[in-house]
This record gives structure tokens, sequence and C-alpha cells, in this order.
């Protein structure tokens, strides 16, 4: 997103083309609002071309309101982000300036900071800055929304009232929890075994009654396994000593007898005196997971990293690894993108790489699991993991995506580590589609997804849709993207069995290509 700068984040401002600004950045807000009825949005700390968002009239009542057609949407700040446009932009010269900008272009709700509740919104009105209107719309809004969600019922009817102690945390509630964190494992390389000793055909799954080296940073990491919005209490009485490790879930499956775990480096340090102890423990097993990855300390809200490489001696662990000879799954427990090139330049083809993100409460359990092929239900890539070079090539704070070696897998020119989408499985699918285009209805592509492998798995359906040559021709200045998501499924599928997959294809939405006036044509 035009979001993506922590340093400096109270008065950074993006500079943003009209074409980059309605083909990339409010492409998917639009789509929240149209098709999927969001309610409202939040106003970050950014401004984009000069305009802090919360004073952006164009994005919050032009677009969002009258384009995307939802004229009662509420705008809520960031928290202190009308302080920022005072304070660090200098967007405005005073306080109830600052007030009436957000008031004006559309805010309806301020946290944190008095600009709407104190003595500031009552000078603007008195400097006729805004309007007791503008104030009456922005608190119709606000109420409109709370009466929607019952917040003015009798106790009795509200269902907030109804839900008691054995919702929290309910066996449905943890169901879901562990689903997502299933589906949400992607693996990425999965090498045939070069040597028969491990009596397997591939790196993963694992086989139980082998022996395990379990080493890497992360391997007693616990809160390091959510992600950085997860709740005041995630464990009854505070703290994480409730949240399974990586280290535990895998004694779990495969027994202790058969699991020794050396933690051998740290995230960031520069210690190497564990490391030792590490690869003796490799050296014993017939298998190794290294659990490699960042944390909060160096990536989270009003924190940036500068690179996108391995840090500390992860890298440089990692290959010592490798040097031991034995089949090795490399897990990676981050939120950003990692560059791992180093790993994957290894001669030796006895290696698995998975990633995990930041796999939440029962993450661990989760991943230990698939592993060991107790579940097939690999997602694929929401993101493209780049290069090292691509940090050296590319300003992040130039918001071009088509500009140089392009960005995000809809303009990147150059062969990335991973694409956007990809993604394995510990089965084989055939997939046969054809369009489904009849004159009077909606379009779609009609797929049989077909399980030739050994087990059951999750097939992950992706529809791209790229503008023909021809009209590349026409207009060669012209940035189109390379391909764009327009659709996809997820379907589970049985040995030897088949299942029709239909994915929908709105024809006016799905050919449309933004002109240089951020114009959605077709």
């Amino acid at each position: 997103t035009a979001y993506s700068v922590e340093v400096n984040r109270s008065n950074f401002s993006a500079n943003i083309s009209t074409f980059d600004l309605h083909d990339t950045f409010l492409a998917q807000f639009k789509i929240a609002f149209e098709q999927g009825g969001a309610s409202g949005a939040m106003c970050s700390y950014a401004g984009i071309n000069g305009i802090p968002s919360c004073a952006n009239s164009y994005i919050l009542n032009d677009r969002m309101r009258q384009t995307w057609g939802n004229p009662h949407g509420v705008i809520t700040t960031d928290c202190g982000a009308i302080n920022n446009m005072f304070e660090y932009s200098h967007y405005a010269a005073t306080k109830p300036e600052a007030s009436a900008a957000a008031l004006n272009a559309g805010t309806d709700l301020n946290t944190e900071s008095n600009y709407y509740s104190g003595v500031h919104m009552l000078d603007a009105l008195a400097l006729n800055l805004t309007t007791i209107a503008k104030v009456d719309t922005a608190l119709f809004r606000s109420l409109r929304m709370r009466f929607r969600l019952g917040l003015f019922d009798p106790v009795d009817d509200q269902i907030y009232t109804r839900l008691g102690i054995n919702d929290i945390a309910s066996p449905a509630h943890q169901k879901t929890n562990f689903d997502a964190a299933v589906q949400s494992l992607v693996l990425l390389r999965n090498d045939n075994v070069s040597s028969s000793h491990t009596g397997a055909s591939t790196v993963l799954p694992f086989l139980l009654g082998k022996r395990y080296a379990v080493v890497g940073p992360h391997v007693y990491s616990q809160e390091t396994m959510l992600e950085g919005y997860f709740g005041d209490q995630v464990c009854y009485g505070g703290g994480y000593a409730c949240v399974t490790t990586i280290a535990d879930a895998m004694t779990k499956v495969a027994g202790s007898q058969n699991v020794q775990v050396v933690q051998g480096i740290t995230v960031t340090g520069n210690s190497s005196a564990g490391i030792p102890a590490a690869l003796a423990a490799v050296a014993s097993a017939d298998y190794a997971l290294v659990v490699l990855g960042l944390n909060r300390d160096i990536e989270r809200e009003g924190i940036d990293r500068d690179y996108t490489d391995l840090p500390g001696l992860q890298a440089s662990f990692a290959r010592q690894v490798i040097g031991v000879g034995k089949p090795v799954c490399f897990v990676f427990i981050n939120g950003g993108m990692i560059s791992f090139d180093p790993l994957l330049k290894a001669k030796t083809t006895d290696l698995a790489f998975v990633e995990a993100f930041y796999p939440g409460y029962l993450g661990a359990t989760a991943l230990a699991e698939t592993l060991f092929g107790m579940h097939n239900k690999w997602g694929k890539l929401p993101v493209t993991i780049y290069p090292s070079s691509f940090q050296h090539q590319q300003r992040m704070t130039d918001f071009d995506m088509s500009s140089g070696v392009g960005r995000t897998y809809r303009y990147y020119k150059d062969t990335p580590l991973f694409p956007f989408g990809h993604g394995l499985s510990y089965t084989n699918f055939s997939v046969a589609c054809k369009q489904h285009n009849p004159y009077d209805s909606e379009w779609s592509v009609d797929c049989i997804v077909t399980n030739t492998g050994r087990r059951e798995g999750d097939a992950i359906l992706l529809l791209y849709h790229n503008v023909s040559t021809q009209i590349r021709a026409q207009h060669p200045e012209h940035p189109f993207p390379i391909k764009n998501l327009v659709g996809f499924e997820r379907v589970t599928v049985a040995t030897a069995r088949s299942v029709a997959v239909r994915i929908p294809v709105p024809r006016y939405e799905t050919f449309q290509s933004t002109n240089n006036y951020g114009e959605q044509i077709v």
C-alpha cells in the first residue's frame, strides 16, 4: 500500500500518479465497498501528494461516498492522525484548522485526542472554518452506525449481552483458528531426497520414527508466533506461556525420544556460541528442521526494516546446517517478505522451504502436524518473494508500480525467488477448464479438478486476466499489468476423485484497465 513507510510516518506523504492511485492503491478499497459492502474505513497518518488521508475529500467523499456508493460510510482516524496534521506535517497552521480540515473532508470520528470533542472544534466553528451542518452530518453517520449495531436497543435484545464465558475460545472458534493456520502455510519447495537412508522420496512429509534436529532462532518462540494485533490477553492472566512452541509441537508429534532441540542462534544476535551444539544435533539426526525469520523487534507498527535479507547470523547458520548433509526443511516465521537467496544457491537438493508467516496461537501445532503429513491444505503465496537484489533496485518510497524492475506480481519484470500465487502440495492435480460465456447471464470459467496423487488435498485455482498483445501494441507507452488476479477458489479433492469448480467472471470489472486519468475502461 501507499502506507508502507513507518519511519517519519507522522508526516510522510507519498507521491503517487493518478494512474497508480486508481490502478493499485484504491483498487482494493473500491472492491471492499462496492462488492464487500464495507461500512467504513480508517484514515491513516500518511498523506498522498501532500494531502493527509484524513483531510482528503477526494478519497473520502468523491470516491468512497459517491463513486463507490456508500454515502453513510463512517471514517475514523488512526490514533492522533488529526494532531499529526498540525504538529508533524504542518498541513494545518493551527489546531482548529486541523479539526476543520478533517471534518470538511469527511472524517467523522477522531480517536485519542480532543480535536473534535474539545475546544479546537468550537474554535473552528467560531472562526467559520467549518459549519454546524458538517458536525451534524458526521454525528448522523456515527450514530447511524451505532443504531445499526443495536447499541441503543434494550439490553435484553442485544446479541452482545447474550455472550458468556463459554463463547470465549469456544471449540468452534478454536477450530476456525486452527483451520486458518493450516491453510495459511505455503510449501515453496520440496526436493526429492537424493539418499535412501530416510526411507522417503521427498523431504516432506516427515516420517514418524525418524530422528529430528529442531534448530534455529524461533524454536522456542511464543509471542512471535502471533501477528502484530493479537489482542490484549492471549493467555489467562497475561503473558504468552500458553502459546505452544514449535519445539513442543514437534516433540508432541514425533515423540520426545526422536527430537533434539537446540536453538543455536537468535534472530538478530551475532553470537555463534550455540552453533556447534546445533550442528552436532543435526549430524546425529535423520532430518533437520530449521526455523528462521523475523520478529517484532525489527518489524512492527512504527518500525521499518531497511533490508529484506535474513538478519543476524541466520543465513550463515543455515548454510552450515545444509553443509552437514542431512535433508533440511526451512520454515520462515515472518510478516514482511524475506529474501533468502543464499539458501537457494546450495548445491544439495535435499531441501524443503515452508513460508509460515506469523501463524498464530495454534500455528505451531498446525505447522508440526502439516510437516508430518497429517494435513494437506497448503496455501498459495499472497506476496511476491523478491531476490535480495530487489532492495537495491527499487526505492521503497517510489510508488510508481511499473518503473524500473516494477513491483508486485502485476508489474515485476525480473525473476522472483517465488512468485505470487506459488505453492505446492503433497499430492498432484490435473485441471481442465473452459469458458462459460452465456449472452444474458454471468460469465465464468468452469474447471474439473482431478486428484492424480496418493493423498487427499486442497487445490487452489487462481484465475488471471491479461491485456492482449494487440492492445499493448496500440498503447506502447501505457503500463498495463503483466497479469491481474480476477478470481480464485479452494476445493478439497479426495484421491482419484474429480470436483467441478466454477469461478465467476464479472464481465465489466474483469476486463477493465486503468487509463492515465484514473478511469476504469474496458
